[in-house]
């Protein structure tokens, strides 16, 4: 079986044994039962099917509990998040996590960038690509989330999980999304997260990367046009909200706010062509996607 096709497999595999319950209180219960399932079922299809070489097994499924946002590219597990990455375009078409309360503090320092030897040598970014291109190395799993040890950070400064970014909106409005989603996360208690690039046209229609950096040709990374968070956020109680935001890879306005970048789950999806959070219930899932919310509290 190929790597994809098991990973959306394990997918449905967890909706099986979830349901639409995971929305309700005793979900730290849900989850322990499901991860265990989980680990004998991977070991069962595993034994069976042959092995590809990449980061064919979901360590941490938690990750991905409520499904994978579409477009499958290479697979990398990388424990703390998943990283979904295009070969094409040298950056991950999204990265996954999940948060809570009790694994995103910590002291653990930054470290370098470096290749992901997990990829191709064809297939990696590398330091020269971005070096005086006028982009930033720019975080998808952001560095200060991931501060709880220094494996995590340090999972966070592979070339992987970089995209080139406007260095204003990296550092001014992009950051301080990051750090409201930290806030999000101990206001509320839990939260999934998926962050990805956009490649969209003046008219917001998704296509294919206009602008590249890279040392040539053949060793090339997309510039994405603008940069998303689909965040799944759970209150202590169980309640579950949907935020979204879609920010232009560009300098922002004077006087911008996270405010001025929020849509809806469904407008997201309808942009990127994506389909975020596939394994809540419809009953759930459609009143959640379809609203915008009017201001970004944190």
């Amino acid at each position: 079986m190929r790597a994809a096709p098991l990973c959306l497999l394990l997918c449905f595999l967890l909706a099986s044994l979830t349901g639409a319950g995971l929305a309700q209180p005793g979900l730290e219960e849900r989850l322990e039962a499901v991860e265990t399932r989980l680990d004998s079922l991977i070991g069962a299809l595993l034994g069976t099917r042959p092995v590809v070489p990449v980061a064919d097994t979901l360590s941490d499924t938690t990750n991905l509990l409520y499904g994978v946002a579409g477009r499958i590219g290479r697979q990398l597990d990388k424990g703390f998040y998943f990283n979904n990455y295009c070969d094409d375009y040298r950056t991950p078409f999204w990265v996954a996590y999940r948060l809570d309360r009790t694994n995103m503090d910590g002291d653990a320092e930054r470290v370098g960038f470096r290749q992901d030897r997990e990829i191709p040598e064809e297939y990696r970014s590398k330091d020269d690509d971005y070096r005086n291109s006028g982009w930033s190395r720019g975080h998808l799993a952001p560095a200060e989330t991931f501060s709880r040890s220094e494996e995590a950070i340090a999972s966070t400064f592979l070339f992987s999980n970089m995209s080139p970014q406007n260095q204003s909106c990296n550092g001014g409005i992009w950051s301080r999304l990051e750090r409201g989603v930290r806030d999000m996360v101990h206001d509320r208690g839990r939260a999934w997260v998926v962050t990805g690039n956009a490649f969209l046209s003046e008219t917001g229609a998704s296509m294919s990367p206009r602008t590249w950096i890279g040392m040539d040709f053949t060793s090339r990374v997309a510039v994405p046009t603008h940069l998303y968070k689909a965040i799944l956020v759970q209150s202590r109680d169980g309640i579950l909200d949907a935020w979204a935001v879609l920010v232009p890879n560009e300098k922002p306005p004077t006087g911008a706010t996270v405010d001025s970048f929020l849509v809806s789950i469904d407008e997201l999806e309808l942009a990127v062509e994506y389909d975020f959070f596939p394994l809540l219930a419809d009953s759930i899932e459609n009143p959640l996607e379809s609203r915008a919310h009017d201001a970004w509290p944190w």
